[in-house]
């Protein structure tokens, strides 16, 4: 009988990291469970339209089962407009988990704590309805993620504790969070190390001019995001950042013989990209292109696959330079951006912190990525094939276990 697997986490959208996982991994359980069913909830109370995740080729079925919690999401909705915070911003689709033969626990970073994010629910949330699900009678996995440091539970970290051994199994994306949890707190049977299922999501070629060669420049492809600014320095008036990154890509451009292809990686990216992009048209017309807004996680891999080089802040823009053999830098605003580049290059030479980031560091590091770039894509080339092979034994495992 073919397996039926539920991703339960903050599902897809305007995130396209998020839609990265959630692809990725159709792809590796495809290929560990053949003729699988690849479940994704509705997580709004609205009727679903879920865009080009759910096209056919995708293998991915976004159940009707939403019909189980509009209610309950639709007066979390009114909470969340009337100013109050909503402590459970995920609902239990209890119906569905019970029809699944295992639950993918699919966010990321939902075990983790906030470092500046404003009203994180995470991880108490998730622990409480991993739980849930665990007393369904369901497999609960939670999937590729990080997971920890959890010291700041306090007197619920034995809690904690306890619903990660009651896990399934518990698979983790990078070493970091593998050594934490085996070392720090004493879990080894049910503790795995694999990558992030973006890795392996496919990008999708499209008629993308701008990305061909002219007159021997370069291109250099460049997401700036508000989200990763304010988590540094906190919300100031937005034109600031966007004069601040106005001079840095001017520098770049006036400096250095390259085009520059600018990345959005959410919606919310493509609203702030475009001030830039309209300030530097002007001076800087042949020279310069941003990606259209909505055109998906695996088409925005593959225009970042055709650039001589990425600059990003947001992390998993870096993973589509990765995985591509992009020589990346990464303007790093938490600790995962650090960590990744450690996992990629083995040191941070190209993680810039982004509270260090001013136009000539910028240009510097830009600069050497370019003139070196040959070299760091034989450097990342190996590391990138080990990170796909370890997200593909994410199925092997979970083959195992189930």
């Amino acid at each position: 009988m073919n397996k039926k697997f539920l991703l339960f986490g903050p599902g897809i959208g305007g995130n396209y990291g998020n839609n990265a996982i959630v692809l990725g991994t159709e792809k590796i359980l495809h290929r560990h469970f053949p003729g699988c069913e690849v479940w994704l909830p509705h997580r709004s109370w609205r009727k679903p339209n879920h865009g080009n995740v759910q096209n056919p080729g995708t293998g991915i079925e976004i159940k009707s089962g939403w019909m189980d919690i509009r209610f309950k999401l639709f007066c979390r909705s009114m909470v969340r407009k009337s100013g109050l915070f909503d402590p459970h911003p995920l609902a239990v689709p209890r119906r569905l988990a019970k029809q699944s033969d295992c639950v993918l626990s699919i966010g990321g970073d939902l075990y983790t704590f906030a470092n500046k994010e404003k009203d994180w629910p995470y991880p108490f949330s998730i622990m409480e309805m991993g739980n849930e699900i665990i007393k369904l009678g369901t497999p609960y996995v939670i999937w590729c993620a990080s997971v920890g440091p959890l010291e700041e539970a306090g007197k619920r970290l034995g809690e904690m504790v306890e619903h990660l051994r009651k896990c399934h199994a518990i698979i983790v994306r990078e070493q970091d969070s593998y050594q934490y949890l085996r070392g720090t707190l004493g879990l080894r049977d049910n503790v795995f190390l694999a990558a992030d299922p973006a890795f392996v999501m496919e990008p999708e070629p499209f008629d993308l001019p701008f990305s061909q060669s002219s007159n021997g420049s370069k291109l250099l492809a460049i997401n700036f995001s508000l989200g990763s600014l304010e988590h540094v320095h906190g919300h100031v008036p937005v034109e600031i950042f966007h004069n601040d990154l106005i001079e840095w890509t001017r520098k770049i451009l006036d400096a250095l013989r390259v085009r520059v292809l600018f990345v959005p990686h959410t919606h919310h990216d493509s609203y702030f990209l475009a001030p830039i992009y309209e300030a530097l048209n002007t001076q800087y017309r042949e020279r310069i292109h941003i990606l259209p807004e909505k055109i998906g996680a695996r088409k925005t891999k593959w225009a970042v696959s055709r650039a001589n080089a990425l600059m990003t802040m947001r992390f998993h823009c870096s993973l589509a330079g990765f995985s591509t053999k992009t020589p990346t830098l990464i303007l790093v605003s938490t600790s995962k951006g650090e960590k990744i580049c450690r996992e990629m290059y083995g040191d941070t030479e190209f993680g810039l912190p982004l509270s260090d980031a001013d136009s000539d560091t910028v240009f510097t590091k830009i600069k050497d990525l370019l003139d070196n770039e040959e070299g760091i894509r034989s450097r990342i080339e190996p590391v990138s094939e080990k990170m796909n092979t370890l997200a593909f034994s994410a199925g092997e495992t979970l083959k195992k276990i189930l």
